[in-house]
C-alpha cells in the first residue's frame, strides 16, 4: 500500500478503494473506530497526498527535509551546553538565526535601519539639543 500511495497516480484513492474492498472481502481486523479514523484521514487529506506528482516534480514529500532544517536552525543553536533561553530571548535569537541562514542578513539589516531612520535622527537631534542646553 505504501508503494501504491507514493508511486501510483491517484495513489490515495487506490489505497482507499483497496481498503474498502479488503474490508468487504475479509472483514474488519481491528477496531471499527480505527478503520474509520484512518479512512477519514486519508480521504480528508487526499488533495495534499498526490505523492506521485510531487515525486515527478522532484518536490520533497517527507518530513526529513523539514526535520533537518529544524536541526540546523534550532537545535544546533539552542541546545549548546550551558545555554538557557527564555521564550522572548529565544524567539529573538531564532529570528536572527533564520535570517542569517537564509542569506538575507544584509537586506534585513538595511530594512531595519531604514525603518528606524526617523527615530535615529530625532534621537540625535535630542542629544544635540541637550548638549547645547548644557553648555548654556
Amino acid at each position: 500500500m505504501r508503494r501504491t500511495l507514493k508511486e501510483k497516480q491517484g495513489g490515495v484513492f487506490r489505497v482507499l478503494r483497496s481498503a474498502g474492498q479488503l474490508r468487504a472481502i475479509r472483514g474488519l481486523v481491528g477496531k471499527e473506530g480505527d478503520y474509520n479514523s484512518a479512512y477519514s484521514y486519508l480521504h480528508g487529506h487526499s488533495r495534499w497526498m498526490d505523492y506521485a506528482e510531487r515525486r515527478r516534480l522532484r518536490v520533497p514529500i517527507g518530513s526529513g527535509i523539514t526535520e533537518a532544517a529544524c536541526k540546523i536552525v534550532f537545535s544546533q543553536r539552542f541546545k549548546c551546553a550551558g545555554m538557557k533561553w527564555g521564550i522572548e530571548t529565544g524567539a529573538s535569537i531564532l529570528a536572527l538565526r533564520v535570517i542569517a541562514l537564509s542569506s538575507i542578513w544584509c537586506d534585513t539589516r538595511d530594512a531595519m535601519f531604514e525603518s528606524q531612520k526617523d527615530t535615529f535622527h530625532s534621537t540625535r537631534r535630542q542629544l544635540r539639543n541637550e548638549q547645547v542646553n548644557n553648555h548654556l
